[in-house]
């Protein structure tokens, strides 16, 4: 098939979220992306030459995000295959697969997230955001699926693993930010699986309560997500992740 998209985001469909905290967030990356593409332009454009892209790729990278942002806020949805399409004819045939993709890859994430996966994105830093962005869905709840229950319990021992090894070896050189995601992703497990459903909210506040300035809520957030994926279809927008 010509101008088809090659990777995980070919055929997918991604549509704004109705949670106006998303949707700012969305609107602030736009402008942030747009305003980078105009940078970029400007400080490259060589007089009788036009823009000169040479190897960096800071252009393709910002024009992709800028233009899939830009469709998802004025259409309400993003199809990739013909965003794809569409900037190869931008490009006159030409596209970087490995730069739109993390783009979609990006977008999909400020949607779902506000960006809290995204390498270098600030995400949601405050208790205001963080229970705006879950008061729609703020309940986590054991799959029903026995097959994704079982590799949820697979999840938490490999949490729990991972928190013994450090435990084990604190010598041993350990990102810090992974390893309280890892913590507070098993203790999500760890009521789910007591209670059959856990309050994310409610959590939250009850950590925050006996950790007091050493809770962190962005950490948490992620973790939350994360468990959530997992829950729901097996962790399929889980980015990074070791899968179930």
């Amino acid at each position: 098939m010509k101008n088809k998209l090659r990777g995980e985001f070919h055929g997918k469909i991604l549509r704004l979220p109705a949670n106006e905290t998303l949707r700012k967030r969305l609107k602030e990356k736009h402008r942030e992306y747009k305003k980078r593409r105009a940078e970029f332009m400007r400080k490259n454009r060589v007089d009788g030459y036009g823009v000169l892209i040479g190897s960096d790729d800071t252009l393709l990278d910002a024009h992709y995000k800028e233009a899939l942002f830009a469709t998802l806020l004025k259409d309400g949805m993003v199809r990739t295959t013909r965003a794809y399409q569409q900037l190869k004819k931008t490009f006159n045939g030409y596209m970087n697969d490995v730069i739109f993709n993390n783009a979609v890859q990006v977008l999909s994430d400020y949607v779902n997230t506000g960006g809290s996966y995204t390498s270098g994105g600030s995400g949601f830093l405050d208790k205001k955001i963080f229970n705006d962005l879950l008061s729609d869905t703020e309940q986590i709840r054991l799959p029903k699926d026995l097959r994704l229950a079982r590799q949820l319990r697979k999840k938490y021992h490999e949490y729990l693993g991972r928190i013994t090894d450090h435990k084990q070896h604190p010598e041993l050189p350990v990102k810090k930010t992974s390893l309280e995601r890892d913590a507070y992703k098993a203790r999500i497990i760890d009521v789910l699986r007591n209670k059959g459903s856990v309050d994310i909210v409610s959590l939250a506040e009850e950590l925050e309560s006996r950790y007091a300035n050493s809770f962190k809520y962005n950490q948490f957030m992620q973790a939350a997500a994360v468990v959530r994926s997992y829950c729901q279809d097996g962790g399929q927008d889980v980015v990074g992740g070791t899968g179930l």
